[in-house]
């Protein structure tokens, strides 16, 4: 879940979409489609159909999410709302899955390494707070609690190692900014924020000798 260019990023296994492999597994774990409707039954014998949770901006991602459970054999029914209305139901858990995004500060902030968006004890408009596993908040905590280079490097591997074994959340994808910049100019700075538009290439670009 936390991308390549992010401070202590570990490589584990790519994820990816596989429609075959997915029906196997369900398979496998007993949901299977014994009414041949396209859609497997759960160990209540109903139909599979996961409540898809979006803001209204969403639409677009959200069909393509559809489409590609239903070609697994889940059914997915889009409730679209505006952003106020996702918040409450957000906060209230009235959804099975959801779609949101992240942000740069998004994956610095509370214990870093996107911890922010899961951890159960936190609030606000764009946390999930869906994670109360008592391993991840004593992970969360041990990170805010040291500024020990060494630590937080393990304690990142941690992280990443929990989002990969457990899935909290799913990455759809990850962009990448471009930014031009002159060669004729040296002092360039890189803020992991807000690119190279910050005080300190404000102050420190200079012709290049």
């Amino acid at each position: 879940f936390v991308p390549p260019a992010m401070d202590g990023y570990v490589r584990s296994t790519p994820m990816e979409y596989n429609p075959d492999t997915a029906r196997n597994k369900l398979e496998k774990a007993g949901y299977i489609d014994s009414d041949k409707n396209g859609i497997v039954e759960g160990k209540d014998g109903d139909d599979i159909i996961l409540n898809l949770l979006i803001r209204n901006s969403y639409a677009r991602e959200a069909e393509l999410v559809k489409e590609y459970l239903e070609k697994v054999g889940i059914g997915v029914e889009v409730r679209s709302v505006e952003d106020n209305t996702w918040f409450e139901l957000k906060d209230k858990l009235e959804y099975d899955i959801t779609l949101t995004r992240t942000t740069p500060w998004g994956m610095l902030m509370h214990a870093g390494w996107a911890t922010g968006y899961f951890d159960s004890r936190r609030t606000g408009q764009g946390v999930l707070h869906t994670v109360d596993d008592e391993a991840f908040l004593t992970l969360c905590d041990n990170i805010l609690g040291t500024t020990d280079r060494t630590l937080l490097t393990g304690y990142a591997k941690e992280v990443q190692k929990y989002y990969a074994e457990n899935l909290p959340g799913i990455p759809l994808y990850w962009k990448n900014d471009i930014t031009p910049y002159n060669k004729e100019i040296t002092g360039w700075y890189s803020n992991p924020l807000y690119g190279i538009m910050n005080e300190f290439t404000f102050t420190g670009v200079k012709p290049a000798t």
